[in-house]
């Protein structure tokens, strides 16, 4: 796995669950990918975070300089939708179905 782009808001105790997790399946933030959070940078976005995060993440996929390799994408509303994506570069998804 590639980048994660969290759901966290910024609060340590609303957040404890989703790090938990992430640390359970993919280890500490920094030893195999890198986490980001753009609602804990911006504040709540009524709802967009996830697209937001979406963006960003197909966005950093597009650069040459970026590693070509799955991001995960999570997403939480205050109002209790949640999703979670995986996305791919067209090359990694290419290789998966050979």
């Amino acid at each position: 796995m590639g980048d994660i782009w969290r759901a966290e808001a910024g609060h340590s105790l609303a957040d404890r669950g989703e790090n938990a997790a992430l640390q359970r399946v993919f280890g500490p933030p920094g030893s195999r990918q890198r986490w980001h959070s753009s609602r804990a940078l911006l504040g709540e976005l009524g709802g967009v975070g996830g697209s937001l995060s979406t963006a960003l993440a197909v966005h950093a996929l597009s650069d040459p300089g970026w590693p070509a390799r799955p991001a995960l994408v999570n997403s939480s509303s205050l109002t209790g939708s949640h999703s979670c994506l995986v996305i791919a570069p067209a090359a990694v998804t290419a290789a998966v179905a050979a």
